[in-house]
């Protein structure tokens, strides 16, 4: 369910930032020196669905601040102006654009992607948690924790829905009545029964690894309520630059780090420019063997392709192939 909503989400921004790139093209295609063609959109609008499912500029949207929200734009138009260059190229003049017209339009789609990354982000922090229809959302947590948790939650919009109530499983004396007007469950008896009474999406419990408290029987709970439970994992918490992700291994539930996790569409997508780009590369390679390949043997003895092990991805080796440039 929750991978189906992020899908979802990814895909409603993929649709924004390319109604920004229609909007920049049509702008571009008012200028007298474009030099567009009519297959030029729907060229563009390829590179850009490629682009950003493969450079996976979604991850981490809603937590960018400006500057982050910037550089990875600027990172979108570079591939996307590189794309197009590319596509120029392997359409031999179906698709063409003006180097002006290029300039033009990169500088339109940026400016008009960074406003529309900027705009969703604002509505998504402040005006969908206010709606009705927002996710409702029920921390479980403790004393020491809730600070950092609630701050992170708003912070980050991550939930795409609002905190709409809080349970702090060790509040013994003193109760507090609410947290920067949320209103705090008093009793361990009243935690379940607010779920009963008040809307409630979904139960976030974030508590140290440590604390002796009764999960099993609290997911059982909210799961005959048909409320799902999600749990804090602390190795979550680790700062780290990587990615995570919960997945099976051998049995066990295991948590996987990594600098970047590629879905099974986007890998099929880069292996087909992949292919694309070596049968291009070989063409070319070819001819030029026409002409290197008999200097090379004239200049002298020995084979006129070099090969060498290198080492590549992980360690892995791999045989590197090129035009000899050295005498035997």
């Amino acid at each position: 369910m929750f991978r189906r909503e992020s899908d979802i989400e990814r895909l409603k921004i993929c649709m924004f930032d390319m109604i920004c790139a229609i909007i920049a093209y049509y702008i571009t295609f008012l200028l007298p020196f474009h030099e567009l063609t009519e297959y030029s959109l729907v060229l563009i609008s390829v590179a850009h669905v490629a682009i950003f499912y493969i450079g996976n500029h979604f991850n981490h949207l809603y937590q960018r601040g400006y500057l982050d929200e910037v550089k990875s734009v600027i990172t979108y138009e570079i591939q996307m102006m590189i794309a197009l260059m590319v596509m120029i190229f392997i359409t031999k003049g179906a698709f063409n654009i003006s180097r002006r017209g290029m300039a033009c339009f990169i500088v339109l789609d940026t400016i008009l992607v960074y406003l529309e990354h900027i705009a969703v982000k604002m509505y998504r922090h402040k005006v969908y948690p206010e709606r009705e229809s927002s996710k409702k959302v029920y921390l479980i947590t403790s004393l020491s924790r809730l600070e950092r948790v609630v701050n992170r939650i708003q912070l980050e919009g991550a939930w795409g829905g609002k905190l709409t109530a809080i349970y702090l499983v060790d509040q013994k004396e003193n109760p507090i009545k609410s947290y920067l007007d949320i209103p705090v469950v008093k009793t361990e008896n009243d935690y379940y029964e607010y779920a009963k009474q008040q809307v409630v999406d979904e139960v976030f419990i974030n508590l140290p690894s440590k604390y002796e408290f009764d999960m099993e029987g609290m997911v059982q709970e909210f799961e005959a309520m048909g409320i799902p439970v999600s749990f804090n994992i602390n190795a979550f918490d680790l700062d780290t630059k990587s990615d995570k992700r919960v997945r099976k291994l051998g049995g066990f539930s295991v948590i996987t780090f990594s600098t970047q996790f590629h879905d099974y569409s986007s890998v099929l997508m880069k292996r087909f420019i992949d292919i694309c780009g070596a049968v291009v590369g070989l063409i070319l390679t070819t001819v030029v063997g026409i002409i290197l390949v008999p200097i090379i043997k004239l200049e002298s003895k020995g084979p006129a392709i070099f090969s060498q092990e290198r080492v590549g991805k992980n360690g892995r080796v791999f045989k590197f192939y090129k035009f000899r440039s050295m005498y035997i």
